[in-house]
């Protein structure tokens, strides 16, 4: 008798819809500028991101990521930025530093826990796409395969 892998069970709860997965068709070996304060989240972005086939600055604030993409040259293609970060920095902040540092209007994606209203005010009057953690890994590629030209 065999037991399927459980990536080959499909597992269902009753009623419930299976959704298939969505798969990253932007350009293989895109930077992504990913900027978290918390390192685990920071961490398992990045591993995530790397196993598209993308190459990822991970940095922990805006000062990290602005002396990272100065010191490697990267520019990068995409930038996606919690929007609470340590020491009240916030991401929509940190991105705009980095596109007046940068001299271009670099895609980015706000991540974000943060329900209180005025944050959530901030974050719409902001323009930038929203995601809500936890992240839904199909939402996120979805947005990357949209600002990154697919």
């Amino acid at each position: 008798m065999a037991i399927p892998l459980a990536s080959e069970a499909k597992q269902q709860l009753p009623g419930q819809e299976v959704i298939p997965p969505v798969h990253y068709q932007g350009a293989v070996g895109a930077h992504v500028l990913v900027v978290e304060d918390d390192p685990l989240v920071l961490a398992a972005t990045q591993h995530l991101l790397e196993g598209l086939g993308l190459k990822v600055l991970a940095a922990t604030s805006g000062i990290v990521a602005l002396a990272q993409l100065k010191g490697s040259g990267v520019r990068p293609d995409l930038v996606i930025a919690d929007y609470r970060l340590a020491e009240g920095e916030t991401g929509i902040e940190v991105i705009r530093q980095l596109r007046h540092a940068l001299e271009q209007e670099t895609p980015a994606v706000l991540v974000t826990g943060d329900t209180l209203p005025e944050s959530v005010r901030d974050m719409q009057a902001s323009g930038f796409p929203i995601l809500h953690k936890p992240i839904d890994v199909n939402e996120l590629v979805t947005h990357m395969n949209h600002l990154l030209g697919t």
